[in-house]
């Protein structure tokens, strides 16, 4: 078993040169799955990978449909309606 590891030292100025070295050494960088790990530790000797945070996530949707109301005898089944983005 391989195991590779990035230490990204950059997040502070924007990480530009980042982009750059993933697309120089994509074959080098191939991997199964990837961990990225920017959260808090339990204390100094315990290493940690956070997998679950908690907070808020909003967002806004329109909806069209019917300018009328439909009979259920009538419509009973699907009504096609338009999302918009």
């Amino acid at each position: 078993m391989n195991i590779k590891i990035i230490f990204e030292g950059e997040e502070e100025i924007g990480s530009e040169h980042l982009p750059k070295f993933i697309n120089e050494h994509k074959e080098l960088l191939k991997a199964d799955i990837i961990v990225i790990s920017d959260t808090d530790i339990f204390a100094k000797d315990v290493p940690s990978i956070t997998y679950g945070l908690r907070g808020l996530s909003y967002m806004e949707v329109e909806v069209t449909g019917p300018n009328t109301d439909l009979h259920s005898g009538s419509f009973g089944g699907s009504v096609h309606i338009q999302f918009k983005r």
